[in-house]
This record gives C-alpha cells, sequence and structure tokens, in this order.
C-alpha cells in the first residue's frame, strides 16, 4: 500500500468519531454558498469523496469519468428523495459509508469496477438524502447545486491525490518509476 494511502486511512479513521456531528449546524437558509460549505466542512464528506476518488483513479479514466458523473446523479437523486421521505437511519448509513471507504480504500485492489461504480452510488445516494432531509429553507436549487459542486471538487481531489507519489521516509530508496528505467536498474 503507497504512503499516501495509509496517510488518507489513518486521516480518515482518526475523524470517524466526528462524522456523527457533520450535518447539524446547517444555515436557517439555503443557498449556494451554504451548498458549497457544507460538504467541505463536513469530516463524513471529506473522507468519503476523497477515498472513493483515490480509488477511483486506480481504475483508469473511463471508470474515473463514470464514477464521477454517477456520482452527480446519486447526489441529486438522493437530495430529491430526501426531501419528501424521511427515515431515522440516514446518519448511522453515513457512518457505515465512512468506514466502508475506508476499507474499500485499503482493499482497493481487490475490488472490482463495477463493485467501485455500485458502492460509489449508494454512499452518494446516502448522502443525498441526508441533505434533502436537513435541507434549509430558502434556495434549494443553488444549495444542491453548491454541495454537487463542491462533492465533485473534493472527488476531483481524491483523483488527484491518488497520482501523487510521496517521497520515501528515512532514506529509503524510492519506489516511483523513472521513465525509461526499469525497476532493477534503480
Amino acid at each position: 500500500m503507497h504512503r499516501s494511502s495509509r496517510i488518507l486511512i489513518a486521516l480518515c479513521a482518526a475523524m470517524l468519531p466526528l462524522a456523527v456531528q457533520a450535518h447539524p449546524g446547517h444555515e436557517s437558509h439555503a443557498g449556494f454558498l451554504q451548498g458549497v460549505l457544507h460538504p467541505l466542512s463536513g469530516w463524513d464528506h471529506l473522507a468519503v469523496l476523497l477515498c472513493l476518488g483515490v480509488v477511483a483513479a486506480g481504475r483508469g479514466a473511463r471508470i474515473s469519468t463514470l464514477c464521477g458523473g454517477l456520482l452527480v446523479l446519486a447526489l441529486g437523486g438522493g437530495a430529491a428523495l430526501g426531501l419528501n421521505w424521511h427515515v431515522d437511519f440516514v446518519e448511522p448509513a453515513i457512518i457505515a459509508t465512512v468506514a466502508a471507504c475506508l476499507l474499500l480504500l485499503a482493499f482497493r485492489r481487490r475490488i472490482s469496477a463495477g463493485a467501485v461504480l455500485g458502492l460509489s452510488m449508494a454512499f452518494a445516494a446516502i448522502h443525498g438524502i441526508a441533505h434533502g432531509q436537513e435541507a434549509p429553507a430558502g434556495d434549494l436549487a443553488g444549495y444542491f447545486a453548491g454541495f454537487t459542486l463542491a462533492g465533485v471538487a473534493l472527488y476531483a481531489a481524491g483523483l488527484l491525490l491518488a497520482s501523487l507519489r510521496l517521497p520515501a521516509q528515512n532514506g529509503a530508496p524510492s519506489t516511483r518509476r523513472q521513465p525509461g528505467k526499469s525497476p532493477a536498474s534503480r
């Protein structure tokens, strides 16, 4: 497992208890800015969307793009569903998505592309339902557009994070591939 993955897993695991508190504290009036700020200030969104970006990045550009598009659809569909459907399991389900994403990240090489796509949609739908249930009064279209845009940005940050290769620690040789050189010639 790469060092960047271990760091992300450790950070997300350390923040897991905070996921319970990610949704309370909405503003009294919905708008685009509140929608953008909500995912950026909730540990659950940060953990899930960054992890999904890292996992999808390992599946190539086609799956990464498809996963990003499905995330948008699932977030929006979940939010629309949540406006009219109140369920009590949403917060425990959100905590489960954070824990599941950490496992998904840890075992990402063993999980099929179809499973990544399906789990991504399920996780995004659960978070969308929570957004719909807890949406403040006001400009709901702006609010939903804001949290969707911020969600896509966090997912893209996960894709970028996956492309980073951190240098080895403690003088250990780097495992970074160098163009034109085989691992044996390093």
